[in-house]
């Protein structure tokens, strides 16, 4: 059994080893958007970077519970689909589960610029991570 899993391994890493670009940075966000929050927060692939373009990063305790609104913005000539998903972290970094685990479709038009916001749906979240996938439409 060893030895047949050490050359899957190997193959698994050898096909995952391509996947970003040697050196690839992400566009960075608007001037005023530090970009140690929102590179570490939101979550997409290198196509989405190409895509999509962070401008804002916002968040607030409202009423005890963790608001957050993201600006995005359509960089590409062509329209865009883009599916959001919140996560929501506890005061020891677990994943917490909530009723609003799916995905959201949005729809942006070329340079479109738009909002997406969420709010924690209990008190004990402490932390968020946005996951965001992007296609051509």
């Amino acid at each position: 059994m060893r030895k047949t899993m050490l050359p899957l391994l190997g193959l698994l890493l050898a096909l995952t080893a391509g996947c970003e670009s040697p050196g690839y940075k992400p566009p960075r966000a608007e001037d005023g958007v530090p970009a140690e929050v929102w590179k570490s927060k939101v979550v997409m692939s290198q196509a989405g970077y190409q895509a999509v373009q962070v401008l804002e990063v916002r968040e607030s305790v409202v009423n005890e519970l963790l608001t957050v609104q993201i600006t995005l913005k359509n960089r590409q000539q062509a329209i865009r689909s883009v599916r959001t998903r919140f996560d929501w972290f506890d005061d020891a970094g677990m994943l917490m589960d909530t009723s609003s685990d799916g995905w959201i479709g949005h729809v942006l038009q070329p340079a479109e610029v738009t909002t997406i916001s969420a709010t924690a749906e209990t008190p004990g979240a402490r932390d968020w991570r946005l996951n965001l996938n992007t296609w051509k439409r």
